[in-house]
């Protein structure tokens, strides 16, 4: 099955968000890791037992991300981290990951128009999860593979 940004902003929906930094970025590496379970790329789906590496790399990149001003950058650095940690025993003849270049500008812009007050706290996750999901699929991640063939994950 492949991820969809409906299915990670239902995960996400589920985080408290009173619940502090380390229980929110660990509830939500888990919800990406749970959306990230049917990802193919080239035809090939991911060895599930591998996300589990990603998540925790994950973890560790969006550690101090409640900082003024680090949340989008800390969120590029944690799907590249999470993929860079799934790919050699996720997709094993895969020889690389790209996140389309400006996706910390585009999650930076959802942050500062969800915090405007203006959206409802569904609409502002569905805003989230869509950036999150384009950076991660489709055209916003790519998979190399020996050839070499460039493939999205989708």
């Amino acid at each position: 099955m492949a991820m969809t940004s409906a299915d990670l902003a239902t995960r996400m929906a589920l985080i408290d968000p009173e619940a502090g930094e380390t229980a929110a970025i660990e509830n939500f590496a888990e919800a990406y890791r749970l959306y990230t379970i049917g990802a193919e790329c080239n035809m090939i789906l991911v060895v599930i037992a591998a996300l589990s590496l990603g998540k925790t790399a994950m973890i560790s990149a969006l550690s101090g991300m409640s900082a003024a001003g680090a949340a989008a950058g800390k969120m590029q650095t944690s799907i590249n981290s999470f993929w860079a940690a799934t790919i050699p025993t996720g997709w094993p003849t895969n020889v690389g990951f790209v996140v389309q270049s400006g996706t910390m500008a585009g999650l930076q812009a959802t942050f500062d128009s969800n915090t405007t007050g203006s959206k409802s706290k569904t609409d502002s996750i569905a805003a989230f999860a869509l950036d999150f999901h384009n950076a991660t699929s489709s055209a916003g991640g790519t998979c190399t593979f020996p050839g070499p063939v460039v493939a999205p994950i989708i």
